[in-house]
């Protein structure tokens, strides 16, 4: 079984990107595929378990309180798979103390679960792509003033799961504060 754990911002914001991410595969091609998770920041990578103790989440949910998150700027990294290099182009997340506590209380209460914590970065992907790095750096030149002028408020987190027979992710919605 495979879990994702995820924070979607709403709706403008998804459109928005939808359209970014639109216009830069129609100017450089193919820029990759984000299943049906759509836009979102991945909170926490989850290794490959049978079993996620859904209570922990629960329980680190419980202790947080609703922020406001906002973005500014393009940014990348690298990432490398089966031998190739490929190029994550995100979306920066202006995140306050809350949002970091929650993936850190995340991180600790999911400890063998969790790939790469300290590696973590949040962002909102744009494109990932294996590509020249003229090619990348004409995507940051040209699009390194796309902002959002606005803030979300942030009041979930998605827990998806798919097992490896299937395509797409069902998901949870847990709210922060919430009484289970």
């Amino acid at each position: 079984m495979y879990y994702t754990l995820i924070v979607k911002p709403g709706l403008k914001t998804r459109r928005r990107v939808t359209l970014l991410k639109k216009r830069i595969s129609n100017e450089y091609g193919y820029i990759g595929t984000l299943s049906n998770k759509g836009v979102h920041i991945t909170l926490a990578y989850l290794k490959d378990y049978r079993h996620l103790d859904m209570d922990k989440v629960y329980n680190v949910c419980k202790n947080i309180k609703a922020f406001n998150i906002g973005f500014d700027g393009l940014d990348y990294f690298q990432r490398e798979k089966n031998g190739r290099i490929f190029y994550i182009v995100y979306l920066k997340v202006i995140y306050p103390y809350e949002f970091r506590r929650l993936h850190d209380l995340i991180n600790n209460a999911l400890k063998d679960n969790v790939i790469n914590s300290s590696e973590f970065v949040p962002h909102l992907s744009i494109a990932r792509k294996n590509i020249h790095d003229d090619e990348l750096n004409k995507i940051l030149e040209k699009y390194k003033n796309f902002k959002l002028d606005y803030e979300e408020k942030i009041d979930h987190i998605l827990i998806g799961r798919r097992s490896s027979m299937e395509k797409r992710w069902n998901f949870k919605r847990v709210y922060f504060n919430d009484k289970f």
